[in-house]
């Protein structure tokens, strides 16, 4: 158990939520973005002459070993299931078109296009709209309009939970042990240097990569946050005082540490090495409390 303490927690409750408290609408950028993932599951598939990287082509080949004769190949342009060097000159041949290529920079293969199929989005319509089923909206329009109110009020939901999180956490007050932050800090270190041995790094190469920062800026990083991480867990041991909080994160440690050792095929021991029940717990406290704010901001909106 932790040497910190809670003095004297805030109620979440009384956190007042103002109209300032907003995201920013989706750019137009966005909104086509979001509009090209209902075109994308209406893909429309044409005839066309010329062949295109990407495209799905009809061939019969012949060569003068059996491997290189086949009648009826259907093969898409660029994935280089076939022969990458025979897929890209097929690019540019047409329909109908008979011609001799080299296979492997060695052989000469004779190939005639027999079809040429390109898949495109569908122009997004009334239609496609109507199919999704989504209440109240059966246009274009319409689901532009949906689709861009729907985003507001995800990002005011998500400002204001980030509000009334900070309200508590700033507002409360604590005793943190400077025993608690040197522990946590060794633990945190400990599970970072493990994540950099899994990726084949250094923890200067992973903070570079991962953090864009220098190895002494994430540890200095890592001993600040804690000071918060604590108050986290402080508060969820708080608002789950009267249920067995501990019980149910060890509960899900020990299920957790199974499933790692069963994926990576390490020994209980080794798992529980490479992921301390007190590193998870710090992440499971986060949650808690983040969950239960933002239900509660949930209700109010």
């Amino acid at each position: 158990m932790l040497a910190s303490t809670l003095i004297e927690l805030v109620d979440y409750r009384q956190f007042n939520i103002t109209d300032d408290m907003r995201g920013v609408p989706l750019t137009e950028s966005e909104l086509n973005e979001r509009l090209d993932k209902i075109a994308k599951r209406n893909v429309v598939t044409t005839e066309v002459d010329i062949i295109e990287d990407g495209d799905s082509v009809v061939l019969d080949i012949k060569g003068d070993r059996d491997e290189l004769n086949r009648n009826n190949l259907t093969l898409t342009i660029g994935l280089g299931l076939f022969d990458v060097e025979v897929e890209k000159q097929l690019i540019g041949m047409e329909k109908g078109e008979t011609r001799s290529l080299k296979w492997k920079e060695q052989e000469d293969v004779v190939v005639e296009v027999k079809s040429v199929k390109r898949r495109s989005l569908a122009e997004l319509t009334d239609n496609i709209i109507s199919s999704l089923n989504i209440d109240g909206v059966n246009t274009v329009e319409e689901y532009k309009k949906s689709l861009l109110e729907e985003d507001l009020r995800e990002k005011r939901l998500m400002a204001v939970t980030r509000d009334a999180i900070d309200y508590v956490l700033n507002n409360s007050k604590f005793n943190i042990a400077e025993q608690d932050i040197s522990y946590l800090y060794d633990l945190t270190l400990k599970a970072y240097r493990n994540l950099a041995n899994k990726e084949e790094m250094t923890l200067e190469e992973m903070a570079e990569r991962y953090f864009r920062k220098s190895e002494e800026e994430l540890k200095t990083k890592i001993r600040e946050d804690l000071y918060t991480t604590i108050k986290y867990v402080l508060i969820a041991f708080d608002y789950d005082k009267d249920k067995p909080l501990i019980s149910i994160i060890k509960e899900e440690y020990e299920k957790q540490v199974k499933e790692d050792s069963r994926v990576h095929a390490q020994t209980l021991e080794e798992a529980k090495e490479k992921n301390p029940y007190d590193y998870y717990m710090l992440a499971m406290c986060r949650g808690l409390v983040q969950v239960r704010i933002h239900e509660f901001c949930k209700e109010l909106l």
